[in-house]
């Protein structure tokens, strides 16, 4: 297959993956409202907003970085998978970090503390997933990653279907979208390792490199991430739950429609 037809089998399957995984989501919400109400719905979509602003810290710029330098051939490409797979670890433990801290610091998670804390466990598995999307990217092989998305999307959506007939509270909606997480991020593991390998010896400078050129991009993602999420944190501090549950279904729509000019 040449480098055009590869690109253009994985921009398609790309763009499949994205159908399967907005269907599921559709499924995903209607049940969710079901389950929770608007009220119980608006603090689910405020505690994943709020982690998805920390996954831009765990990530910080560093995948693009690796691909470039993976692409460039000029280190092996073991040694630059198994360091960003370490700078991206302790990335991910100081967001988790700040993530409980702030949980219980600030009011509004009084009664969200435990679902606070079981979603922020998504930051580890997040970092592992996308740093197996550095090898499916850096190999040309999207279908891959497209693969893992839609199976967590469709495992969530499995596992919420078979909770209809049992009471669900937030903390366990969220420990399935944790447990959903965990098994789509051991397909990823599988996939990527018949790909590549990690070679988890730790290399300053390798290490060195990709942080610091990974910082102007890191920011900018920072300062995305709080641009695209920060309005339902200060939603449900200045109105509540029940109006973040109507302003994150909109959300939903928005997010799902835009996505054919995002590819």
């Amino acid at each position: 297959m040449s480098l055009s037809q590869r690109v253009a089998f994985n921009t398609l399957v790309q763009g499949l993956g994205r159908m399967g995984v907005i269907l599921a989501t559709v499924l995903t919400t209607a049940i969710l409202t079901r389950l929770l109400g608007i009220s119980g719905f608006g603090n689910y979509i405020f505690i994943t907003s709020f982690i998805v602003l920390f996954t831009s810290i765990s990530d910080w710029g560093t995948g693009i970085i690796s691909i470039r330098e993976a692409a460039k051939g000029e280190i092996e490409e073991e040694k630059i998978f198994g360091n960003a797979f370490i700078l991206r670890f302790f990335l991910a433990l100081f967001s988790f970090l700040v993530v409980n801290l702030l949980a219980r610091i600030f009011p509004v998670f009084k009664s969200l503390t435990l679902a606070t804390t079981i979603a922020s466990f998504l930051l580890f598995l997040h970092s592992l997933r996308t740093s197996c999307q550095i090898i499916f990217q850096a190999k040309l092989r999207f279908e891959n990653q497209a693969i893992t998305e839609t199976y967590i999307s469709g495992l969530f959506l499995f596992f919420l279907i078979l909770a209809l007939r049992i009471p669900l509270d937030l903390s366990l909606v969220i420990l399935l979208l944790l447990l959903a997480n965990l098994l789509g991020t051991f397909l990823a593991l599988f996939l990527s390792r018949r790909l590549a390998s990690f070679d988890i010896n730790v290399n300053g400078d390798i290490l060195k490199k990709i942080f610091f050129e990974a910082l102007p991009t890191g920011a900018l993602l920072f300062i995305f991430g709080i641009y695209n999420r920060l309005d339902i944190v200060l939603l449900q501090i200045i109105k509540g739950s029940e109006a973040v549950g109507i302003y994150g279904l909109a959300y939903k729509v928005h997010d799902n429609l835009i996505l054919g000019a995002a590819y």
